[in-house]
């Protein structure tokens, strides 16, 4: 991980029309190359919203949001495009798509004038396959997929872009636990090599066992910031989720685990 500034967050705050509360309020904080951050909090925290506000989705309605120095405002679509992947839990296999041409989509910012891919966009289609791993299904319409390998699919589609931030929303949303793990390790793997990755969670555990950082989110506040050890406490959880915990520390990996009493 370097010390490269990726993300600088000043006071941003984001309210949606006619809601009656704003969605994210001032959040303040940056953010590193290569970190893992997990977004956690309850229904309505606003982790989808600050993901969207992250990948220029959606401008501040107040404060000031930098990416690697600009405001995320002033990046042209293109060039944002090819910078941040943006990823959530559904794809959309109404469509006859194969799983190639689900991960080629992926190449679309780079492609020129006459929007064809180039022997370059191939070798990283099937660059991203092989780090998804999906080596071998690039035929398979994405119909016939496995939930599991659906999300395999848009993760390679997200590495065929080469994005420096990998956004995720949920990204382990509906899948099993063997799918969650290699997920979750995959992006580990990913953030090694120097990608941000910033995603989305309602699993604590999962968040604290596999992120570095974790953002605590409450009524579009960040009201926690910090490994998480820091963040994850049994009063800080029960306030926050509105229910009685029980918080311990994992012997193995030394991070903080939840449990819920069953009564």
């Amino acid at each position: 991980m370097s010390d490269e500034i990726v993300y600088r967050l000043h006071g941003v705050s984001f309210s949606y029309p006619d809601a009656p509360v704003p969605a994210v309020t001032e959040v303040s904080a940056h953010v590193v190359a290569g970190e893992m951050i997990a977004l956690i909090g309850p229904n309505g925290a606003g982790k989808s919203t600050l993901l969207g506000l992250l990948g220029g989705l959606a401008k501040p309605a107040k404060g000031q949001l930098e990416f690697l120095g600009r405001p995320v405002s002033q990046w042209l679509s293109r060039e944002r495009a090819q910078a941040i992947a943006m990823i959530r839990p559904e794809l959309d296999s109404a469509f006859p798509l194969t799983v190639f041409d689900v991960v080629a989509l992926g190449r679309v910012p780079y492609l020129g004038r006459w929007g064809r891919l180039t022997h370059e966009d191939v070798r990283v289609v099937f660059e991203a396959l092989e780090a998804a791993g999906l080596a071998g299904m690039e035929s398979r319409l994405v119909a016939t997929l496995s939930q599991g390998e659906r999300q395999r699919a848009v993760l390679a589609r997200a590495l065929a872009q080469k994005p420096r931030v990998l956004l995720l929303d949920e990204p382990i949303a509906h899948l099993d636990l063997a799918y969650q793990l290699d997920t979750l390790r995959r992006l580990s793997a990913l953030a090694a090599e120097g990608v941000t990755v910033i995603a989305a969670l309602h699993d604590i555990n999962l968040a604290a066992q596999f992120f570095n950082r974790i953002w605590l989110l409450s009524d579009g506040r960040l009201v926690g910031d910090g490994p998480p050890a820091s963040v994850i406490d049994g009063p800080t959880v029960a306030r926050v989720f509105h229910v009685d915990v029980s918080v311990w520390v994992d012997p193995l990996t030394r991070r903080p685990q939840v449990s819920i009493p069953a009564r």
